[in-house]
């Protein structure tokens, strides 16, 4: 087959001007060019027709949006647990700092009772740093 003829059948084929027998001695030419043998195959095979790829195209373009939404609702749950441990942490912080106002109020609290619960000054009858000497009534 003359080099003329392969273009001229190439052409016809892409143009859809092709018989079954033009098909196979393009199959037999394309051979040695991998791609073309590829398609040519795939183009006599009997599933291929117009609604076998228009369905396989739909279920790509739905594929494709169902990994969308995965990746956004992956997205959301970062942020959502993100968030929830930030306000944990904030919990925690505030917890934290109420705990160390009570410490400080109930050491307030046991100084005044200690204050009420000791000796007055007029029961104090000596005093110095080292010695206290009280009278009971």
């Amino acid at each position: 087959m003359k080099p003329f003829d392969r273009d001229k059948l190439k052409e016809n084929f892409w143009a859809g001007n092709t018989s079954f027998s033009d098909e196979e001695m393009l199959k037999e030419i394309a051979e040695t060019d991998s791609s073309e043998a590829i398609y040519l195959e795939a183009m006599q095979q009997e599933h291929f027709s117009v609604k076998n790829i228009e369905k396989s195209s739909w279920n790509f373009i739905q594929q494709k949006r169902k990994n969308k939404r995965r990746v956004r609702f992956s997205i959301a749950a970062s942020v959502a647990i993100v968030v929830g441990i930030m306000g944990l942490s904030f919990q925690n912080q505030r917890q934290a700092k109420l705990l160390e106002q009570f410490i400080i109020l109930e050491q307030t609290l046991n100084h005044v009772s200690s204050e009420l619960t000791t000796t007055h000054k007029s029961d104090v009858i000596y005093q110095d740093d080292y010695i206290v000497i009280v009278a009971n009534n």
